[in-house]
């Protein structure tokens, strides 16, 4: 008669005879059946408590991932576009993100597998022998990833154990996707600063008469002074401004300042919202440091200049001095009378070809008449005239509130616009009296087919009458945008900035289906963790050592 031996713990024997490193010698007592011996066998391991620290850490890890997936669909981690790099980062970036991916989904899945084992450990030694053998035998081959399709979908506890593991190969792409880099466009507030329109030092109320800077007289005996030379001043820098105007056609842009194409709908808006000067209006340039390349456009509701403020009509006289060299060039009212004696030249306008141009101030502020002359060629040129980028700046039709405290009929910058043209009417003084700029702007010049009319279709204002006109109401407007007050007169203005830039996560709530796999996975090793949290076991069978020693001790059915 045989029976199933039990199994004491021992210190006999040498534990170092044979078998798996760690175990010790095990007294197998007498069995209660007489005529058996006693023996003492070393291969039998003692009970051991697993160790979970691993298994913890990689659900703090699971955790994390989870979290973070989640967090990402509903906020906005931005890198912004600084150069031509852009790409190459991107794709260095989702290199190291697979890198790093593959190595926590393996590390997660590895210590999956490891609780599914001990779960097998477990059944090992609750039930033992050959009873239930070839259940447990799918079971462990399940867990250890190398059973056949039939042996892991053969029951629902194998089945489960498969699903989990399929879960858990989700994680890498769960993980590349959820925080890959996407591009993101989205519009963000701001809030840029004009100009009011006060008075200033360019522009302002006197009360003694100037004697060399045009002037209007006001009421009161005062005067409203233009320092048209004074540096910092907008007409002072009209003489650079005039070069960048459009004489081509406008309907591709009005004129370009500081980089930027103004188009038709946008003439006269405050250069401050898309250019800068030191200790000035910062809005544009904080906005541009913050996004870099990244800032796509900005809309703004500042001022336009509708309307073309000058006026340029046939008409008047050209009058010859018959003592000396003079020329004279009177309006059509009669009321602008201008003169030039071509003293530097020594020019006889009888007889060459020469011009004569120069502004009346009127009686109303702003208001003022523009006189040109011309004597031969230039005659021509002059009747011509009158007979005919990496950023946009445009205007629409939509209206808005524009900001509390701006000055729409504001003093200066009606001043300004009307001497606009003050140092292309001193251009040529006291030469021939040519202005190359007028001729330039108004006149399209072709080095081998000479000049042709600029046609209407190509001018800025729809309302102005010819070439000339129009190229002196462009000058006004942009001579009218660079009113740059101190800063205490800069008012606030809304306005809203589109970005784009690279963002972690699409930001996209379907984004929220890439958490699901690593939710479900820490439930899984939560739910193992806790299921065996207080097992203590003999057996390990993943250890190769513990199987074999196991399989020569397990008894015959």
């Amino acid at each position: 008669m045989s029976s199933q031996p039990s199994y004491t713990q021992s210190t006999q024997g040498n534990p170092k005879a044979w078998g798996p490193p760690g175990t010790s010698s095990t007294h197998i007592p007498s069995p209660s059946t007489p005529g058996e011996k006693s023996f003492t066998h070393p291969h039998v391991p003692s009970y051991r408590r697993r160790n979970i620290k691993l298994p913890v850490l990689a659900v703090i890890v699971t955790f994390l991932i989870t979290l973070a997936l989640i967090i990402l669909v509903f906020i906005h981690p931005n890198f912004f576009k600084a150069d031509e790099y852009d790409l190459l980062v991107a794709n260095i970036y989702t290199f190291v993100l697979v890198i790093l991916a593959t190595l926590l989904a393996t590390f997660i899945r590895h210590h999956l597998r490891i609780l599914w084992i001990r779960e097998v450990d477990r059944l090992l030694a609750e039930q033992g022998g050959a009873a239930g053998w070839d259940v447990l035998n799918k079971r462990w081959r399940t867990t250890l990833g190398i059973a056949r399709i039939r042996e892991r979908w053969g029951s629902f506890a194998n089945i489960k154990i498969d699903l989990t593991y399929i879960t858990a190969g989700l994680l890498i792409s769960c993980i590349t996707a959820g925080f890959n880099l996407y591009s993101d466009s989205r519009s963000i507030q701001y809030y840029p600063k004009i100009p009011d329109g006060r008075d200033y030092f360019c522009a302002n109320i006197t009360t003694t008469e100037p004697t060399d800077l045009p002037f209007w007289k006001l009421d009161g005996g005062k005067y409203y002074t233009v320092y048209t030379e004074l540096v910092r001043c907008p007409t002072s820098e009209a003489e650079t401004l005039f070069r960048n105007i459009n004489s081509k056609n406008a309907s591709n842009f009005a004129y370009s300042d500081m980089g930027v194409a103004v188009l038709l709908s946008a003439l006269g808006v405050p250069a401050s919202v898309y250019g800068w000067v030191a200790d000035r209006d910062e809005a544009i340039i904080s906005l541009s440091t913050q996004y870099q390349l990244g800032l796509l456009r900005t809309a703004q509701c500042v001022p336009v200049m509708q309307r073309n403020p000058i006026s340029c009509r046939k008409g008047g006289s050209v009058q010859f001095s018959n003592t000396n060299n003079t020329m004279y060039a009177t309006s059509a009212n009669g009321d602008c009378i201008v003169s030039d004696d071509f003293l530097e030249s020594d020019l006889n306008p009888k007889e060459q070809y020469s011009m004569v141009k120069g502004k009346c101030i009127g009686s109303k502020l702003g208001q003022g008449t523009i006189t040109m002359g011309a004597s031969g060629t230039y005659a021509a040129l002059l009747a011509n005239m009158i007979a005919a980028f990496g950023k946009v700046l445009f205007g629409n039709d939509e209206p808005c509130d524009g900001p509390a405290g701006y000055l729409a009929g504001s003093n200066a910058r009606i001043a300004l616009a009307a001497l606009s043209s003050s140092s292309i009417l001193r251009e040529g003084d006291g030469s021939e009296g040519w202005s190359q700029t007028l001729v330039s702007g108004a006149l399209d010049m072709d080095p081998d087919n000479g000049f042709s009319r600029r046609q209407s279709g190509t001018w800025a204002f729809g309302e102005s009458q010819n070439a000339l006109e129009d190229f002196l109401g462009v000058t006004a407007a942009m001579v009218a945008s660079r009113i740059y007050s101190e800063k205490d007169a800069l008012i606030g203005t809304s306005g809203s900035a589109y970005i784009s830039s690279w963002r972690i996560g699409s930001g996209s709530l379907v984004a929220l289906v890439y958490a699901v796999p690593p939710f479900v996975v820490l439930l899984t090793l939560m739910w193992r963790l806790w299921s065996l949290k207080r097992m203590e076991v003999r057996w390990k069978t993943s250890r190769l050592g513990d199987l074999v020693t196991y399989g020569r001790l397990m008894p015959e059915a």
